[in-house]
């Protein structure tokens, strides 16, 4: 019978890693110091959280105009009459990219060749619905 009794656990003993508080200091030294110290440690979490939804947020907004600004370069070197029109529409999409921009409004002489470049080019509805938001007359 003795046998099967299993014998007792070795007594674990925890201590703090990071003990930078001084034992002559009083209790409620320790606990102010140790309440502003966990403050510091929520506003770092806070900070890397709001560093990765920017991230994350401009990741997606360089995604959402990927396929595009690659065409307008192409028609950049290929029309060399209007290359300033071209750089202007690039020069939005970078901006709404980098979140600087939601949405950029024209003038009519602007917004109507940016219109007629648009029927012109073989790109998606989708493409088409996103540069459309960004540049409004």
């Amino acid at each position: 019978m003795d046998e099967q009794v299993r014998s007792p656990d070795v007594p674990i003993r925890e201590c703090l890693l990071q003990n930078s508080y001084s034992r002559y200091e009083s209790e409620e030294e320790q606990l102010k110091r140790a309440l502003e110290d966990s403050e510091v440690e929520f506003e770092i979490q806070q900070a890397i959280i709001l560093s990765t939804l920017l991230q994350n947020q401009r990741e997606a907004r360089s995604k959402k105009f990927a396929s595009i600004k690659p065409k307008f370069a192409q028609f950049m070197r290929i029309d060399k009459n209007n290359t300033e029109f071209y750089t202007d529409i690039i020069r939005y999409i970078e901006k709404y990219e980098s979140g600087n921009l939601e949405s950029v409004n024209v003038g009519e002489e602007f917004y109507g060749k940016f219109r007629r470049t648009l029927d012109n080019m073989r790109i998606t509805d989708i493409d088409k619905k996103n540069l459309l938001e960004l540049i409004k007359e």
